[in-house]
């Protein structure tokens, strides 16, 4: 995400954010009250150059008109990030994992290695959570 706020010292985070938190941090910025009930969180403390923003999984979806050949389902994926992972699932398709630091252009699937199984469960875990609290139709 990029950023100009008028006055403040240019800067780089690489802490992953949300499209959520665009109008919070927007609202802020000009110092305008948040409503309580939105999702996405004010960035404009990072803006400032005070604090970075807080370490959490970002979470996103992609709900497709036309499925796969010979998929039965609408397609679909969801996709949890950290710093470091991302995560993908489609309940047509094998999930899929990528280490970011390690390889940025996600040209590697490494989901279903040993290695990797407890970071793939629990990433799958936080979507499923995810998809549970809004309602998701999708099943994990």
């Amino acid at each position: 995400m990029l950023i100009h706020s008028p006055g403040e010292t240019p800067g780089i985070c690489d802490t992953p954010v949300s499209h959520l938190d665009v109008m919070p941090t927007v609202l802020d910025l000009l110092s305008i009250n948040t409503p309580d009930d939105i999702d996405g969180i004010s960035l404009a403390p990072t803006v400032r150059n005070e604090t970075l923003p807080p370490e959490r999984p970002i979470f996103s979806q992609y709900s497709g008109a036309h499925p796969p050949e010979g998929c039965l389902y609408t397609y679909c994926r969801r996709a949890v990030i950290s710093r470091r992972f991302k995560y993908i699932y489609d309940p047509a398709t094998t999930p899929e994992l990528y280490d970011l630091e390690q390889d940025p252009l996600e040209t590697t699937n490494i989901a279903g290695l040993k290695k990797y199984a407890d970071i793939e469960q629990q990433l799958h875990e936080e979507g499923r959570k995810w998809a549970e609290e809004y309602n998701d139709w999708v099943e994990f």
